[in-house]
C-alpha cells in the first residue's frame, strides 16, 4: 500500500513538472518613461497685464505645436491665438505749438486679440518639462481719438479720427508642463511681449485755421496663463516602441 502511494506521488510530481514546463513564461513588465515627441493641440486661459499701469484683463484661446525629444532635451515650436478684453481710455490736455490754444484730447485704445509664433526649448524630467520660449508676437489694435480747443485763438476747434492696424513685435518667457496621462498634459506659462510703436495723426479745422495732433502708443505687457494640451501620439508608447 505504501509502495503504491509513493509511486502515485512521484507520478503526480513529474506530471505537474511537465505541465509547468509547457506553460508560457510570465510576462516581464516593461518600464515606461515619457517621450515628448509629437504634435499637440490645446486650450488656454489666463490674464493679460497691459501697459505701464496694468489692469488684469481676462483672456483665452488655443495653441498648437510640435515637440522633438533629443535625450532629455526637448525642442519644439508653438503658435497660439488669444482673445482678450483690452480697451483703455486716455484723457489729457495739450498746448498747440503755434496758436498756443489749449486742447482737450480723448483717446480710446483697443486691442482684442494677441497671437504668438515661438520656439521652445525644454529639459524633460520624465513627466515634468520646464521650458523657455521666444519668438514673434502680433495683435490687432485700433485708436479712436478726438480733441477740442478749450482756450486760446482756436477755442471750439474739433478733430476726430479712427485708425486700425495689426502690430508685430516679440514675446519671450518660460513655463512648466506636466503630463498626467499618456495623451494629456497641463502647463503654466509666463510671457512678456512688446509691439512696435504706432501713431495716429488727427487734424481739426475751424474756418481756415487748423490744428493737428499726433498720438502714439507702444503696446507691451505680460501674460500669465494655464493650458491643457492633447498629444496625438501616446507619450508612453512612443518610448516603448523605440525600445
Amino acid at each position: 500500500m505504501l509502495k503504491t502511494l509513493f509511486l502515485s506521488s512521484v507520478t503526480l510530481s513529474f506530471g505537474a513538472s511537465a505541465l509547468a514546463a509547457d506553460l508560457p513564461p510570465a510576462p516581464v513588465p516593461v518600464p515606461t518613461a515619457l517621450n515628448w515627441t509629437g504634435f499637440y493641440i490645446g486650450l488656454n486661459m489666463g490674464v493679460g497685464l497691459i501697459g505701464t499701469a496694468p489692469l488684469a484683463k481676462p483672456m483665452g484661446g488655443f495653441q498648437l505645436g510640435y515637440n522633438y525629444e533629443l535625450g532629455q532635451w526637448v525642442v519644439g515650436a508653438e503658435a497660439d491665438l488669444d482673445v482678450l478684453s483690452n480697451m483703455h481710455h486716455r484723457s489729457f490736455n495739450w498746448v498747440g505749438s503755434s496758436s498756443r490754444t489749449v486742447y482737450a484730447a480723448d483717446t480710446d485704445i483697443e486691442g482684442n486679440e494677441i497671437g504668438t509664433a515661438r520656439l521652445r526649448l525644454g529639459y524633460a524630467f520624465d513627466r515634468v518639462l520646464p521650458f523657455v520660449t521666444g519668438g514673434l508676437a502680433y495683435g490687432g489694435m485700433s485708436l479712436a481719438d478726438t480733441f477740442t480747443g478749450i482756450s486760446g485763438p482756436l477755442t471750439g476747434l474739433t478733430g476726430s479720427n479712427w485708425f486700425g492696424t495689426v502690430r508685430a513685435g516679440y514675446a519671450v518667457g518660460g513655463g512648466l508642463e506636466y503630463a498626467f496621462t499618456d495623451h494629456l498634459s497641463v502647463k503654466s506659462e509666463y510671457l512678456h511681449f512688446q509691439f512696435a510703436n504706432v501713431s495716429d495723426l488727427t487734424t481739426g479745422y475751424l474756418g481756415r485755421s487748423y490744428a493737428t495732433a499726433r498720438l502714439a502708443d507702444r503696446g507691451f505687457g505680460q501674460i500669465v496663463r494655464f493650458g491643457l494640451n492633447y498629444h496625438f501620439s501616446s507619450l508612453e508608447t512612443a518610448l516603448a516602441a523605440e525600445r
